[in-house]
């Protein structure tokens, strides 16, 4: 029997940094401390760089899943609400982001 890891449910779940990228001991010190996963993959491994960093409010990497869903939404971006991933959604906009500066 062969036994695979659903990345998907482990990166959901927070247990994964992305698919197929597990924690670093850095990042799971982090979320240890309190830290939340989208912070933690924003690269925000501290309360006090939180404190810091205030362009990350801004950033498409903190924000959850449906919120991202809201957004995408509000930019015309077309996805399957019960397949789409975090991930999908923050290439998506940024893509539509990129073409419209161009523009």
């Amino acid at each position: 029997m062969s036994l695979s890891i659903d990345w998907g449910n482990l990166v959901t779940q927070g247990r994964a940094k992305a698919v197929g990228i597990p924690w670093s001991d850095e990042e799971q010190k982090a979320l240890k401390d309190g830290m939340t996963p989208e912070e933690v993959r924003a690269g925000i491994l501290s309360k006090s760089e939180k404190e810091k960093r205030q362009d990350i409010k801004k950033s498409l990497l903190y924000l959850k899943k449906d919120e991202l869903m809201d957004l995408a939404v509000k930019e015309n971006i077309e996805f399957d609400k019960d397949a789409v991933t975090r991930d999908s959604l923050i290439t998506a906009i940024e893509a539509k982001r990129a073409r419209e500066k161009e523009e």
